[in-house]
């Protein structure tokens, strides 16, 4: 098991598995640690930065002022790990609403998961959570979810990023996630 009470551990071992990763602390208006994976780091600048970020974003343990809640003790050892990446492209004004039909198809499929849209910020984004007991997690289970990560950002991703850049259409896409369209249109 990995205790994920530093992300140290956790670190090194996706480090230590292939993966580009470092600690830091996130852009949100509270800052938290968090651990940082570049997801393909191995294919190239064409692939764009796809840096998957872990966070602890509830301790079921600890109330808000940082007691314990009485309410809460059937929670109390139960961590949230949430898992999210960001695309590193702006989606095209005029993209906009083929990305939100396009997010919602990839839905249908996705392995973990789901695939959403910051409108605000014109970005699609990757997202999963683990339910984790205490603040540990499996080997297994850590590598297994990064890598599911990295195949969304790079399989579905890519797709998106056509889509956002307006050069695929969400009826091609449609075609290609049936297996009847040419992945180079």
């Amino acid at each position: 098991m990995i205790d994920l009470a530093t992300y140290e551990p956790a670190r090194a071992f996706l480090a230590a598995a292939g993966y580009e990763a470092s600690i830091g602390e996130t852009e949100l208006d509270q800052k938290v640690p968090a651990l940082f994976v570049d997801l393909l780091a191995d294919e190239g600048e064409d692939a764009g930065e796809w840096l998957l970020q872990m966070t602890i974003v509830s301790d079921f343990s600890l109330a808000g002022d940082g007691a314990a809640d009485p309410q809460d003790q059937d929670h109390e050892d139960v961590t949230l790990l949430q898992l999210t990446t960001v695309a590193p492209v702006l989606i095209e004004p005029e993209a906009l609403v083929a990305c939100m039909r396009a997010a919602f198809l990839v839905n249908t499929i996705m392995p973990i998961g789901g695939v959403g849209l910051i409108e605000a910020q014109r970005r699609f984004y990757f997202d999963h959570k683990l339910v984790l007991a205490e603040r540990s997690v499996s080997e297994l289970v850590l590598r297994e979810t990064v890598d599911m990560m990295a195949f969304c950002a790079e399989t579905y991703g890519t797709l998106l990023m056509e889509i956002a850049a307006g050069r695929m259409s969400v009826e091609d896409l449609l075609k290609l996630l049936q297996g009847e369209g040419d992945a180079t249109h």
